[in-house]
């Protein structure tokens, strides 16, 4: 079955698109207003459409309109926030199903099992059925116990192996083995989908429920993240995500207040063994909600902006199958192939994508995010800006950056291993004393010599 998706809101595309492709075998389609949705329907045939109401460039009723218009035999889904008795084509032309926004969620469970129960134009025949695959990390795999779902290697295209059956547990032994192969994803039934962040879903809220007793330490929270931060580069879409992100970015906020120093997280990760952005973003974050709160104005929406910059600054490293701190430190020492750098420095402008298309996140975090690669002397990327085009909470996430990157490749996990004056030399060389970038020097030097 191939399904239209039309709606002016990227968010809510996805979700659609993710919740049908986890319990319904099907292709979807995403276009976003109804011009774009008319364009589809008279190139391509479509066995089912799902268009919202309120959109720029035709609403819809006028795609309904044009469908009913040349007879196209397209049944039709309305998913809006009004009551369709108040459009008055949609009374006299009947619709297939109808969704009331928000329950975005409840409206497709109730679709989908419309079409897998009635017998209907729509209804997927037995030979149309086909199995489709979606890849998941190895390290969530390893994190989740057992397991909720089978788990396949992917042989070739089109070709997979079952090699862990649902409750069985991907060992350590596994896990090594995987790697050394270089196999960094595996990959899970798309209709599993839904069984495999459930599961997630019961990880995040036994962590939470243990925060609540006090029964946290700093490297739960840590290894906390990482699983958070991979499930959402995965379902970005997914609500149960932006939840707990956003409970978990409260968390880091708290705990950032309580330590008393840099040193305190990065004792914390000495011999660690987790995903360099893990890292990265742990000792980035302090430094940065510690930048932030020394400013006059260090208001709540400000903290929460720089944390959450500097938790998913990398995310989209974890697609790029870059997430790894041998590979980041060859691309800064110019020793990786070119292929690799160039897809590194891709990676600013895929992270910001990946958040700006999501519409319930701080306004202006993607532009935090997509500058953190940037420098006071304009040689950074994407866009090569200097220090005169840099906002000041944008410097505060390229400057806690920077301090994090160097002294987690230089293995200093105690501040008095870093030579710190020669540190803040190269720094000022480097034009961290020019412009808004002035204004931090005093404090982070407060941080690292007390």
């Amino acid at each position: 079955m191939k399904i239209l998706v039309v709606d002016d809101e990227i968010e809510i595309c996805h979700l659609i698109k993710l919740l049908f492709l986890a319990d319904f075998p099907c292709q979807v389609d995403i276009v976003f207003n109804g011009k774009e949705a008319i364009d589809a329907i008279s190139n391509e045939q479509f066995d089912l459409i799902i268009c919202d109401q309120n959109m720029p460039e035709k609403n819809g009723n006028e795609v309904f309109q044009y469908i009913n218009n040349n007879s196209i035999n397209l049944p039709f889904v309305l998913a809006t926030t009004e009551e369709w008795e108040h459009v008055p084509y949609f009374t006299t032309n009947p619709l297939f199903f109808q969704i009331q926004k928000p329950q975005i969620a409840e409206g497709i469970t109730k679709l989908i099992k419309k079409l897998k129960d009635e017998p209907s134009d729509v209804r997927v025949e037995e030979g149309d059925l086909v199995v489709e695959f979606s890849p998941v990390p190895i390290e969530i795999i390893y994190k989740m116990g057992a397991l909720p779902v089978d788990i396949y290697l992917k042989i070739r295209d089109g070709k997979f192996l079952k090699v862990i059956r649902a409750g069985d547990i991907l060992s350590g032994g596994h896990l090594v083995r995987y790697r050394s192969k270089n196999v960094h994803d595996v990959y899970i039934e798309n209709c599993d989908i839904r069984l495999l962040t459930g599961a997630m879903e019961k990880i995040f809220a036994n962590f939470f429920n243990r925060e609540k007793k006090g029964a946290l330490k700093p490297d739960n929270i840590i290894a906390f993240q990482e699983t958070l931060v991979e499930g959402f580069s995965l379902f970005p879409e997914d609500p149960l995500f932006h939840r707990y992100v956003t409970e978990f970015n409260k968390l880091m906020l708290e705990v950032a207040t309580k330590y008393e120093g840099v040193e305190d997280i990065l004792m914390q990760l000495m011999g660690d063994k987790r995903s360099y952005i893990c890292k990265h973003a742990s000792v980035s974050q302090y430094i940065g909600v510690f930048l932030a709160r020394k400013m006059t104005w260090d208001s709540e929406l400000s903290l929460v902006k720089v944390s959450m910059a500097l938790l998913f600054q990398n995310i989209s490293l974890i697609q790029m199958d870059l997430n790894d701190e041998i590979k980041i430190f060859d691309i800064q020492q110019n020793t990786a192939d070119k292929r690799t750098v160039k897809r590194y420095r891709e990676h600013s402008l895929k992270s910001a994508q990946m958040i700006g298309n999501l519409t319930k996140m701080p306004i202006d975090l993607d532009t935090l995010i997509l500058e953190h690669h940037e420098t006071p002397l304009g040689e950074g990327f994407p866009t090569g800006k200097d220090f005169a085009y840099i906002s000041p909470l944008g410097a505060i996430v390229i400057l806690s950056g920077v301090v994090a990157e160097y002294l987690l490749f230089n293995k200093v996990y105690k501040l008095e291993e870093l030579s710190a004056d020669e540190f803040l030399t190269k720094l000022e060389d480097e034009g961290f004393c020019k412009g808004v970038f002035k204004k931090f020097f005093p404090f982070l030097e407060e941080l690292l010599i007390g």
